[in-house]
């Protein structure tokens, strides 16, 4: 009787023991977590740093980052239609692009600008 009290009280201390070793491990990995997470105060003090040429320094990546806009605003097929699109780089920040209609077509074009320092859309629309 004596031992089996003896087996119990030491898995039962044992157990206790893993429990603890458990809740510093999640301390630990909380804390470092905590860490090296970049505070929200850090971002107010830190200036923003461009690309030389801009962060949409070409007119191909202009058009990839377009595409993906207007592929889900209004579907594929309807953007795709309208190649080869007018790409234009206006007074040296403005990627200015429009869709362009096949001879003989009825319907409007989207045209959208995109900021080639930012990556911000200026300006966005579809004609009819």
């Amino acid at each position: 009787m004596n031992k089996l009290l003896y087996i119990l009280i030491l898995v039962v201390s044992m157990s206790c023991q893993r429990q603890q070793d458990i809740n510093k491990q999640d301390q630990i990995s909380l804390f470092k977590t905590q860490k090296s997470l970049i505070q929200p105060e850090y971002y107010n003090t830190v200036k923003s740093i461009l690309a030389k040429d801009g962060i949409i320094s070409n007119d191909s990546t202009a058009v990839k980052v377009v595409e993906q806009i207007l592929f889900n605003m209004y579907g594929e097929d309807n953007i795709v239609k309208q190649r080869p699109y007018s790409v234009v780089l206006k007074h040296d920040s403005i990627w200015s692009i429009q869709g362009k209609l096949l001879n003989g077509w009825d319907g409007g074009v989207f045209y959208i600008e995109l900021n080639k320092n930012t990556g911000k859309v200026e300006k966005i629309f579809h004609d009819k």
